[in-house]
């Protein structure tokens, strides 16, 4: 499985950080979500 800049999680996740409300540290690294959110940050 492999996640792109428009998977749910990666919006998801781009949503929550600029919101304040989690960290790009908290993203899981799950397949590669996390690098997939930082790429978009």
């Amino acid at each position: 499985m492999t996640f792109t800049e428009n998977s749910y999680l990666v919006k998801f996740y781009i949503r929550k950080i600029n919101e304040g409300t989690i960290s790009k540290d908290d993203v899981p690294s799950l397949y590669n979500l996390k690098e997939e959110v930082e790429k978009m940050i």
